[in-house]
Order: C-alpha cells, then sequence, then structure tokens
C-alpha cells in the first residue's frame, strides 16, 4: 500500500516520516555486490516518491535544506537511472521490432540490439564501482541524516497546500510549454512534474478518497502516455545517431516511421488527460482541496 497522510497525525511531522520511510526503501539496493534490474528499479522509484515527499515539504525548510536534501535524492537516483534507462530501451525495442513483421527485418536491426544490450551491460556494472552502488548509499545516508533533523512540527495546511499548488502550478506550466512548443524537452518536463504531482496527490487520498482516488488514477495514465512517449523519444535519437548499425537503411527508416507514428497517438492522449487534468488554475485547485483537508481534519479529531 502506498504511503498515506494520517488525520489524527501532525501533517508536516508525518510527511517527514514518510520520505524517511521512502530512504529506507531505496538504501537496501545499496548494499548488494549485484542488484537485480527490478530491485534498482524499485529503489529508483522510492528515490522519486522522495522527491515528491520533499517537494511537498518545501515552505517547512529552509531554501538551504531544500537544496541539499534534493541534491542527495537526485544525485542518489542518477546511478539507478542510468540502468533502468538501458534496459527501458531495450524493451521499447524489442516491442517495436515484435510489431514489425518479417525476419529480415530483425536481422537487419540486430547490431544495433546488441549495442543496446552492451549498453545496459555497461550500466550495470558501472553502478558496481566506487562512484555507484556505494556512492549511492552515501548520499543516502547522508540525506536520512539530514531529514532527522529538521524541524517540521506544528503545520499543517499552509506547509502541505503550499506545496501542492506549486507542483500542479509547475505542471500547468509545463503543458502550457508543450502545446507553445511541443519539443521532446518540453514533453520531458511536462512529465517529470505530472509525476511528482502524482505522488504528492497520493499521500492525500485519504482526506477525500473517492475525488482523490480519480484524480490520482488520471495523473497515473497520464505519466504513462508521457513515459511511453519519453522512452521512444530516446529510442529515436539513438536510431539517428547509430543508424550505421542496421544492415539497410530502409529497416531503420520504417522503424523510425513507427517511433512517429506511436508517439503521436500517445501525445495526443497526453494532451486530452492534460486538458481535463490541469483545466483548474492553481488557486482554484489549492481552495478546493483545502475544502477537503478541512472536513478531514476536523473529522479526524
Amino acid at each position: 500500500m502506498s504511503a498515506r497522510l494520517k488525520g489524527k497525525k501532525a501533517p508536516t511531522k508525518e510527511a517527514r516520516r514518510i520520505l524517511l520511510r521512502q530512504i529506507d526503501k531505496a538504501l537496501p539496493v545499496s548494499h548488494q555486490a549485484r542488484a537485480a534490474d527490478s530491485q534498482i528499479h524499485d529503489a529508483r522509484k522510492q528515490l522519486k516518491k522522495a522527491r515528491a515527499t520533499l517537494r511537498i515539504l518545501r515552505k517547512a525548510l529552509s531554501r538551504s535544506q531544500y537544496e541539499a536534501e534534493n541534491a542527495c535524492l537526485r544525485d542518489a537516483a542518477r546511478p539507478l537511472s542510468k540502468v533502468r534507462d538501458t534496459a527501458v530501451l531495450q524493451q521499447t525495442f524489442n516491442g517495436l521490432l515484435e510489431k514489425s513483421p518479417g525476419a529480415s527485418r530483425a536481422r537487419s536491426a540486430r547490431r544495433f540490439g546488441q549495442q543496446l544490450a552492451k549498453d545496459h551491460s555497461q550500466a550495470r556494472s558501472a553502478v558496481t564501482r566506487k562512484n555507484g552502488l556505494p556512492h549511492v548509499r552515501q548520499l543516502l545516508q547522508g540525506a536520512r541524516s539530514q531529514a532527522e533533523r529538521w524541524s517540521v512540527a506544528g503545520k499543517g495546511w499552509s506547509v502541505i497546500g503550499a506545496g501542492l499548488k506549486k507542483v500542479y502550478g509547475q505542471a500547468r506550466d509545463a503543458l502550457d510549454a508543450v502545446r507553445a512548443e511541443p519539443s521532446d524537452a518540453s514533453f520531458h518536463e511536462w512529465r517529470k512534474q505530472t509525476k511528482y504531482l502524482r505522488y504528492e496527490v497520493g499521500l492525500l487520498q485519504a482526506m477525500q478518497p473517492r475525488q482523490i482516488e480519480a484524480l490520482e488514477k488520471e495523473l497515473h495514465r497520464l505519466s504513462d502516455c508521457l513515459g511511453d512517449d519519453h522512452d521512444l523519444a530516446v529510442l529515436r535519437q539513438r536510431l539517428a545517431s547509430q543508424h550505421q548499425l542496421f544492415a539497410d537503411e530502409g529497416s531503420r527508416r520504417r522503424l523510425d516511421e513507427k517511433i512517429t507514428g506511436r508517439r503521436a497517438a500517445l501525445q495526443r492522449d497526453a494532451l486530452r488527460l492534460g486538458k481535463r487534468v490541469y483545466k483548474e488554475p492553481p488557486k482554484k485547485f489549492h481552495n478546493r482541496l483545502h475544502g477537503y483537508w478541512r472536513d478531514w481534519r476536523r473529522h479526524a479529531h
């Protein structure tokens, strides 16, 4: 079960406890000499959640406290992300091949597939070196130690609401940027902010289960669309930069066209979902959830 704030607990202290638990769930992977891809993925996911929880606590912290914690969590996730990203590229590429009939096309792409496998193997090797998992462990222990020293007691919606409103506003601004210039970079930024919002909303599900669960599910669908689009964008960049690995240009071009078509469909779905999810201005979104919060806290005591 995902972490949730509880109505009878001090909200900011609860959020800090959740952050510490998310770090604790990521830490075990750093003690293993050869962690499985699934374990690396789970640890990386916990760090994404931890960074979202940190953002909801932002107003309770000084700028230096926030930036130091965010840097530790971000830097700890980087070597894990490289392993995960190379694995996803392989999966995405293989999925495209399976949908492209003809054994000759698969043979034409064999060298490219082998290079993706090599990249993944190298990323896994790198993560076990001195600047890999041991460094991840050092960063996470530092992040945990810092968070334990914060003074966050006695604060509620003034902190939680401000953090939620800021991330919602950033995600909504990112959607506007996509509409103005639908580039790989703008879609990627929208994806990041949407994931932060999804995890933050999940923390608050108990205050209005039906409405918040519905919002969380829509954010989940949206982040999945944007995530699949991002994976295809990265794969397309690799196809362009390493086209010489294909035995014939026609096979590479057909894969590129398939990526383009799939991305167009994903982006249409994302924009349709985004229009619904981000229809409210940040202040109205904040005020609506504040109403849920007041009712929840009043009935919890």
